[in-house]
């Protein structure tokens, strides 16, 4: 008959290996697109009135930022420098104010950089008034790729310009 030798590990040394295996999983899953720069949101703007009834989400470069400023009650910046690109969000009719919109970069590779918003309602109590909230947002990092743009779940769209 021959002897199995059995490895008897302790919880804290299971703990440790399940770990390792967790930080080399989430390591490898960071770096998805590592030949391609970071791109990042550098500036953003927000406010509460832009006559955009619907909600929709348009992208941009440096020729197309004056157009999109033209549909905002806001006097233009300048471009701002270090930035190639921008995404703008328009939330449509809200019946109160007191709305937040939260926009971040959700994806990005060597081709693509995908960024959302989402829209968050009033915490408390807020005034009664229509309003038609809108955020700007300038992306540094992204050196020659597509920007794709998705306002709170909505089908991606392109630049009507």
């Amino acid at each position: 008959m021959h002897k199995i030798n059995t490895l008897k590990l302790s919880p804290s040394r299971i703990l440790q290996a399940v770990s390792l295996v967790l930080l080399a999983a989430l390591i490898s899953c960071s770096q998805t697109g590592k030949d391609a720069p970071h791109a990042e949101i550098a500036h953003q703007w927000s406010g509460h009135y832009a006559e955009v009834e619907i909600p929709a989400a348009i992208t941009g470069d440096r020729e197309n930022w004056k157009n999109v400023w033209e549909l905002l009650p806001e006097p233009m910046p300048q471009w701002p420098e270090g930035t190639e690109a921008f995404a703008v969000f328009f939330a449509g009719q809200r019946p109160t104010g007191g709305y937040r919109m939260k926009t971040e970069i959700i994806f990005q590779d060597r081709d693509v950089i995908r960024v959302q918003c989402s829209l968050h309602p009033p915490d408390g109590p807020a005034t009664t008034a229509l309003t038609y909230p809108w955020t700007v947002v300038a992306l540094s990092g992204v050196e020659g790729r597509e920007i794709q743009a998705r306002h709170c779940g909505s089908p991606l769209v392109h630049p009507p310009f």
